[in-house]
């Protein structure tokens, strides 16, 4: 450090975000002080965490810059450039290239269908063919078989539609296994990304516009290999331009911030009116060694090379930190004395006792966090309006049972037609093998077979029906997967055989009935409120009254909710309500699992639960009386939510409901 250190002040802070939240908050100061004047901030660390640094500081320089545009977010000129690969714009190039070459998982596919660096077409179509890729089985896709399985487009006129992009990397796809040389490969590569409306922005921005210059500057690198090297395949010559991507430093050129954040090595020969060189502690000055692990150290040393020893390091780092001051005017010299929980001291190089010394100065704190205080206008509840004629509602039977946990669940997926995503999991996740089990049991029983016919079937034609109901809703499937999803589905199949084959050894077992339907179609009205059921089977018992079922691919549950006395599912009640001119005669859920078939119900007319013939009827018309009034509350709009429940369960819609922040207010 200088002899002379009169204009060296140093400071220290609780942590580094106030750090460098001052260094912004400083540096603001001095501009509108000094408008004219050369000032910038080095962080020792530039390299290793240049997005979270350049965040804080803009805290300070640039209150709210999150919300105030591109300029405000420019004051702050980061000097430090990423690999081209990191860009987003290029990783989308580089996904869909590697989609052509070899394929891509569900995952990458769902994020190139919702990415906005590929045309300008209909947003919303885009999201509605995500959530039908999450419905299907996690697999490895090519842009042909993807193709296949997804439905043509409504609107094929409005920009470009994901299955036009599809169709012209299917293309590329298929000249995947051409041997050609690099340029043209290149050129290819070229054409391709301009007709699928790469990268997405029809009057780009500086920063966009020489992000395309330089990824055209990237082909015009491969197209050389050809003087060098052979011909290649597509997978080939994707694989050697993402390479060159990852290897290729970037960083757009600067549109004149106002202030500049710099490395160490890069601020030296630079002069400086006015600097703030933070992170100055002795964890990350002098800065480790690097010596190379794969050469002699013993030769290292002879040679100077650098980071040969502790000591070359350590003059390496005296020459640095000297030069930087030896070009400023003033210099302010920070450092953190905590980061997590480790306690931090200043730098040894630092001369501590002679400068002028300042504890947490000139830290604004966070500028969202001063907003709290603010004057805040106070909005009315929003009542939602009750539902109107011809109004759509969704969701069946899971609306009302919505409704009786949390009035605004219902709201939500049934009116607002609110979804969960489906996770995208390897293989055949819990909802695919529920819809493969019950469209099992609709094949099996598709034909309405009695139970004296089902009794008749000898081994041949049981095995062949079970065979039959087995790969009926495999086979949608089979035709677009690959061989991992083909494995798993072959194992499904052995799984569903003998499940089904149970299934009917418990079904010969019962007293007499005759299967009224399957899959059967049903509505129930309340005023507006108009709900569209489906119903998984209707049996006709010997005492002509009619037996509701419903499946569930799980292990047994118990039927009745003891402290209510009601079902704990409802949808049993809701079929109830809805063919109250037909006389039920029992409720019943058969639940079936890989170790046994299990029935749970209640009826009069059935040998399940506890209820009988004497006081069915009325325990029936109880169970839909509390329809009938979830169906009134619906109606009335009703979204209160349910305080009690955890938050793991109010997670999917807190966001909506802000369910956590008005938890913490109670």
């Amino acid at each position: 450090v200088p002899e002379n250190n009169a204009s060296r002040k140093l400071r220290s802070y609780a942590d580094e975000s106030a750090m460098w939240r001052a260094a912004g908050h400083w540096a603001r100061e001095l501009l509108q002080r000094e408008p004219t004047a050369r000032i910038a901030v080095i962080a020792p660390d530039l390299d290793a965490d240049a997005v979270s640094i350049s965040r804080k500081v803009r805290e300070g320089f640039a209150p709210g810059w999150q919300t105030a545009g591109e300029r405000y977010r420019n004051a702050v000129d980061v000097s430090y450039g990423m690999p081209l690969s990191a860009y987003p714009a290029i990783a989308v190039a580089g996904m869909c290239l590697r989609f052509a070459a070899s394929g891509l998982s569900s995952t990458d596919v769902s994020t190139l269908m919702r990415s906005a660096f590929l045309g300008g077409g209909d947003h919303h179509a885009r999201c509605r063919l995500d959530l039908q890729l999450r419905a299907m089985p996690d697999r490895h896709w090519h842009p042909d078989n993807l193709l296949a399985a997804l439905p043509r487009p409504k609107n094929p006129d409005r920009g470009v539609d994901f299955q036009f992009v599809l169709s012209e990397l299917a293309a590329l796809q298929q000249r995947r296994n051409d041997r050609q040389f690099p340029a043209a490969w290149a050129k290819k590569i070229d054409e391709v990304l301009i007709k699928i409306g790469w990268p997405g922005v029809e009057q780009p921005d500086s920063a966009t516009f020489q992000l395309q210059n330089r990824w055209r500057q990237l082909l015009n690198e491969l197209s050389q290999l050809g003087a060098v090297g052979t011909r290649m395949s597509l997978a080939e010559c994707v694989g050697r331009l993402l390479q060159i991507a990852g290897e290729t430093v970037y960083q757009p050129e600067s549109q004149g911030g106002g202030l500049r954040v710099l490395g160490m090595l890069e601020a030296v020969g630079l002069e400086f009116d006015h600097l703030w060189l933070g992170a100055m502690d002795a964890s990350r000055w002098p800065a480790a060694g690097n010596p190379l692990a794969l050469v002699n150290r013993q030769l290292q040393r002879d040679r100077g090379m650098p980071d040969a020893s502790p000591l070359d390091t350590l003059q390496f780092s005296q020459r640095i930190l000297q030069r930087i001051l030896g070009a400023t005017g003033s210099a302010e010299i920070c450092w953190a004395r905590l980061e997590d929980d480790k306690a931090l001291i200043p730098s040894p190089l630092l001369e501590v006792g002679q400068a002028e010394m300042h504890v947490d100065k000139g830290d604004p704190q966070w500028h969202a966090a001063l907003q709290l205080g603010a004057a805040t206008t106070v909005i009315p509840d929003d009542d939602a309006p009750p539902v109107q004629v011809g109004e759509l509602v969704s969701g069946g039977a899971y609306t009302l049972q919505a409704m009786r946990e949390e009035p605004f669940k219902a709201f939500c997926k049934g009116r607002l037609h609110a979804r969960e995503l489906d996770l995208l999991q390897p293989g055949l996740n819990a909802r695919m093998r529920g819809v493969i089990v019950h469209g099992a049991l609709h094949h099996l029983l598709r034909e309405l077979p009695t139970l004296a016919q089902m009794r008749r079937w000898d081994d041949t034609e049981r095995n062949e029906r079970i065979d039959g109901a087995a790969w009926f809703p495999l086979a949608p499937l089979w035709s677009q997967a690959d061989p991992v999803l083909r494995r798993l589905l072959q194992l499904e199949k052995r799984r569903l055989i003998p499940l089904l084959d149970a299934f009917l050894q418990a079904e010969c077992q019962r007293d007499d009935f005759e299967i009224a339907g399957v899959e059967s179609q049903a509505k129930l009205a309340y005023g507006p409120v108009e709900l569209r059921l489906r119903i998984d089977r209707l049996d006709r018992l010997s005492d002509g009254a009619l037996l509701i079922t419903d499946y569930k691919a799980s292990d047994a549950k118990s039927f009745l909710d003891t402290k209510r006395g009601t079902p704990k599912q409802l949808q049993l009640s809701v079929y109830a309500r809805a063919l109250e001119n037909d006389s039920v005669g029992g409720l019943q859920l058969i639940y079936l699992s890989s170790r046994e078939i299990t029935y749970r119900g209640e009826g009069g007319s059935i040998p399940l639960g506890k209820a009988d013939a004497g006081n069915w009827s009325e325990l029936l018309e109880t169970w839909c009386a509390e329809v009938d009034v979830l169906l009134q509350r619906f109606a009335a709009g009703e979204t209160g939510l349910n305080a009690v429940q955890e938050i793991k369960n109010a997670r999917p819609l807190a966001l909506l409901s802000r369910f956590a922040e008005l938890s913490n207010a109670d």
